[in-house]
């Protein structure tokens, strides 16, 4: 599976951007209190946007639209949970998804965890039409 190809730390984003179809920027942007593991949901309420000097402000979605409640696929909720042990930065207000550095994970940190830069990703990925 491509998903075990990358970085565990940054596994679970994959998963829930192709399985619940949550953008970068949600994903950015996720805090603990907005994850229910019991009910399976995940509120969405804001977004992250990289600015081109590196800066990340958070603000909230586009629209009243993007506000929204999203179901996990019951497969991801044990692996969500144990992400949530491991992974994310403590508190309520804690991201979800942080770098190694203990830091919001910026998408110019990601880029080669993610099938960026380097040969060996470049290799893991697939054709489009």
């Amino acid at each position: 599976m491509l998903a075990d190809s990358i970085e565990p730390r940054f596994r679970m984003l994959m998963l829930l951007a192709t399985f619940a179809s949550l953008r970068w920027g949600e994903l950015a942007a996720l805090q603990r209190r907005n994850v229910d593991l019991a009910a399976g949901t995940i509120r969405i309420v804001g977004t992250t946007t990289e600015l081109k000097d590196g800066s990340v402000t958070i603000g909230p979605p586009k629209s009243e639209a993007g506000k929204r409640l999203v179901s996990v696929p019951a497969m991801l909720l044990p692996d969500l949970k144990e992400h949530m042990e491991k992974y994310a930065e403590e508190g309520e207000f804690g991201h979800v998804f942080v770098g190694p550095q203990g830091r919001q994970a910026a998408t110019r940190e990601l880029h080669p965890r993610l099938g960026g830069g380097t040969q060996e990703s470049r290799a893991l990925r697939l054709p489009l039409p």
